[in-house]
């Protein structure tokens, strides 16, 4: 769980605050103290048709203007994952958490290469060599980020073969949804969402000291998925904000729909 801002921060600044430089001269993921690497409370629950896990928070050490409260619920319903997250803070500050899920639909049988993906996304947001968004966001029609028709990973790998690390922003008058399907097992996951955008990370260039299921992360092994507002938004208020006023509560949720074919 990224927060309580996930992507990254242009100089690790904004307004009078100071932040983590912790990717270059940029701060990633809130830095070294973000949520990630903060240990949690829960509880689990469960009812006659779902159960689930709920994690509290009270952020003290990311370094972001708080203390912010935050609460995270993932609730499973037969083949429907539902996460929550909500923040509240006692002074103002800045709230964009995101998810950070990797799936592999064939269960690891191959990498991600053979999956499609489709989303309902208008455009991408250009970023410089750092990763830091340009101020321009680009149509992604007739592009090699087209995501909009169906489009197998290995076909987006080719025409961008340093893999995908980018942020492509929904349709605000549409269907927030993206669609991930892999023809090997059959699986499909359908997820809609109420945030602004989605980062599609494929895991490329997978930082070596990663592991999963007990072996090191590899290339490819991976898609992620992660729902959220465009990233450093807090320096380009011409896209929105991420602002969460004290006192006020903000929640977002996302749906994750699994089914075979």
């Amino acid at each position: 769980m990224c927060g309580p801002v996930a992507g990254r921060i242009s100089g690790a600044t904004y307004d009078s605050v100071s932040l983590e430089a912790n990717e270059g001269k940029n701060n990633l993921h809130s830095g070294s103290h973000g949520w990630e690497r903060q240990f949690w409370s829960y509880e689990t629950f469960e009812t006659a048709s779902s159960l689930g896990i709920k994690l509290s928070l009270r952020d003290e050490e990311s370094g972001f203007p708080g203390q912010i409260q935050a609460e995270v619920t993932y609730k499973l319903t037969d083949n429907k994952l539902e996460v929550t997250i909500s923040g509240l803070s006692v002074t103002d500050t800045v709230f964009n958490p995101a998810w950070h899920p990797y799936f592999n639909l064939s269960a690891e049988l191959s990498t991600t290469h053979e999956h499609f993906i489709q989303a309902n996304v208008d455009f991408l947001v250009e970023t410089n060599q750092e990763n830091i968004p340009t101020g321009r966001l680009l149509t992604v029609d007739d592009s090699s980020y087209s995501i909009k028709e169906s489009v197998s990973i290995k076909k987006l790998l080719k025409d961008n073969p340093e893999g995908l690390d980018d942020c492509f922003v929904f349709n605000p008058k549409g269907d927030k949804s993206l669609m991930l399907y892999d023809p090997l097992s059959g699986r499909k996951l359908v997820a809609q969402t109420d945030r602004q955008a989605v980062v599609i990370y494929t895991a490329t260039n997978p930082e070596i000291e990663s592991m999963i299921n007990g072996r090191p992360m590899s290339k490819n092994r991976g898609i992620a998925i992660e729902f959220q507002e465009i990233p450093d938004l807090v320096h380009h208020p011409e896209w929105g904000t991420i602002e969460l006023k004290a006192g006020q509560k903000k929640t977002f949720i996302t749906e994750y729909l699994f089914t075979t074919n």
